[in-house]
């Protein structure tokens, strides 16, 4: 009998939504609207072009970063001395996104590099790590077509949650007080019954 009373419960205020949100609908200039005005939160994920180069000791990291500046070639220098798995491939780890980093250290060196810098040694996981930006590509802006029905999409669950968080306020201010003047009501007839 619970169940059947809480599925009834559950089909009710299903409906009531659905009442509510019958007629909430977004217009093609509030999409275009909130585009411009947002439009920074549009655009393209950064990736990096990256190599690595991994070693053991801090002494060999050094070494690695004098090397560097004396204008060896990183790829050549990785193939060589690193002792990471991408050492066969000059160090190269390919487009990367910043989530897709080994660990965070890595993240926020190589967010702070320009394509074609290189990077102190800091130590890792596996060692000390120095690594070289090849390429950044990504942050341009999303044309509008691309992203309006993800706007249109949010906007429309923005107002459907304002209708329903409207409609529970209302509810909450209506029902002490129906419940107060039924309470009145009984005490107002409590106080006419006379005492025997």
């Amino acid at each position: 009998a619970i169940a059947v009373e809480e599925f009834r419960n559950s089909l009710l205020a299903q409906k009531l939504a659905a009442e509510l949100l019958k007629g909430v609908s977004v217009s093609q200039e509030e999409a275009a609207a909130a585009y411009e005005e947002f439009k920074d939160n549009f655009t393209t994920p950064f990736q990096w072009r990256v190599r690595e180069i991994v070693v053991k000791t801090e002494e060999e990291a050094q070494a690695v970063l004098v090397e560097l500046n004396q204008g060896a070639s990183f790829a050549d220098v990785a193939r060589q001395k690193s002792v990471s798995p991408s050492a066969s491939k000059g160090g190269d780890l390919g487009l990367m996104a910043l989530e897709n980093f080994e660990f965070e250290k890595m993240a926020q060196s190589v967010f702070i590099l320009e394509p074609g810098q290189t990077s102190n040694y800091f130590k890792g996981p596996a060692g000390y790590y120095v690594v070289k930006v090849e390429s950044k590509t990504g942050g341009e802006i999303q044309p509008y077509e691309k992203v309006k029905a993800a706007i249109e999409e949010e906007l429309l669950a923005q107002k459907q949650q304002e209708v329903i968080l409207k409609h529970l306020e209302k509810l909450e201010t209506e029902i002490p007080n129906q419940i107060n003047e039924k309470l009145l009501g009984i005490s107002e007839e409590t106080a006419e019954t006379p005492q025997k």
